[in-house]
């Protein structure tokens, strides 16, 4: 399954630079919008965000704040679901579609067999031009033929056996770190404009994880997806990824969230046929796309709240926080 958001106030260079060239002035953005919210922010509604209730407590909350005027941009995004083509998302998006399709880890894969195979058929050859005794050079053969076999057949009953090496050298130190940031900053703008509430935002390690309340229902036992429910949730799903490709031309946190998308079209009420559920995947990354570009203020604002390890309430004043800064931002670039 391939998969793949400037506001009106930016110049021209800031709005085509890459999104984490632009991260210092809007982090300071971010503590000034925090310092002048907190007159307001003790407000019981905003004490409700990230407090562990339901989801009717957290939307009335949210509700009533924008009511009030206190945050404009909750629930304020709005969708119109259509078939969009490979073509189409690769050109608009201007992104390789290798870089968000989750079988590209397949090229490692076939580098490290290739590897295998060649090392091997070198290293067997030296073995048998450089051991005289007959057995010990045949058993050194045989064992060193049957590397790649080995490898072929891990590969064929537990393919991800092979990926965590490379898993786990890539994802260690602060550069990883700021990678899980931004793709769960992408995950908490897109669920925040698009209305749908989040739980909470855990720090495990140092690293955020936004939990979203319908993605955690949609995930239990018996439960079914409304087909009307599913085009944000789908969104939602899918921003993480882009925003990872966005900006640093590759994705490696893919899996997990093509995973939860595919069980919330299996269980999208009324059924999905194969080619709506592929229609759906790019659209919802043509639409994370088109929200990442626009709101890049804020979501460099909520990248900004979860690097410094901000709770669902700072994360949420940060990103309404950015409008009355951005001209100050746009300057400081």
């Amino acid at each position: 399954m391939l998969a793949l958001c400037v506001v009106a106030s930016h110049s021209y260079a800031l709005a085509h630079s890459p999104l984490h060239l632009r991260t210092a002035p809007l982090h300071a953005a971010v503590h000034t919008a925090l310092h002048e919210r907190q007159t307001y922010m003790s407000a019981p509604e905003w004490a409700e965000l990230g407090s562990g209730g339901d989801r009717q407590s957290s939307v009335a909350a949210l509700q009533r704040l924008s009511e009030r005027g206190e945050v404009k941009f909750w629930d304020t995004f709005r969708l119109a679901p259509r078939p969009v083509s490979l073509r189409e998302l690769t050109q608009m998006t201007k992104l390789d579609e290798k870089m968000l399709d989750p079988s590209a880890d397949l090229g490692e894969m076939s580098g490290l067999l290739t590897k295998t195979l060649l090392g091997s058929t070198a290293l067997a050859t030296a073995w048998g031009a450089l051991v005289p005794d007959d057995t010990l050079r045949f058993t050194g053969m045989y064992l060193i033929g049957g590397l790649p076999i080995a490898l072929v057949a891990i590969g064929s009953t537990a393919p991800g056996l092979l990926a965590l090496p490379l898993q786990l050298s890539q994802r260690t130190g602060e550069a990883y770190r700021e990678r899980v940031c931004r793709h769960e900053a992408a995950h908490l703008l897109c669920a925040y404009i698009l209305g749908k509430p989040i739980a909470q935002v855990t720090v495990d390690g140092g690293k955020p994880s936004v939990v979203v309340y319908d993605e955690q229902s949609a995930s239990s036992p018996g439960a079914f997806v409304a087909a009307e429910d599913l085009p944000a949730l789908a969104v939602v799903a899918m921003s993480g990824m882009v925003a990872e490709a966005l900006t640093y031309g590759d994705v490696l946190g893919a899996q997990a969230d093509l995973q939860l998308l595919n069980n919330l079209m299996l269980r999208c009420r009324p059924p999905m046929a194969a080619q709506a559920q592929q229609d759906t995947t790019r659209w919802a990354a043509l639409m994370a796309w088109t929200i990442l570009k626009k709101y890049d203020q804020q979501y460099e604002a909520a990248y900004g709240a979860l690097r410094d390890g901000a709770d669902l309430r700072a994360a949420v004043a940060a990103i309404e926080g950015v409008e009355a800064n951005a001209p100050a931002a746009s300057a400081a670039a």
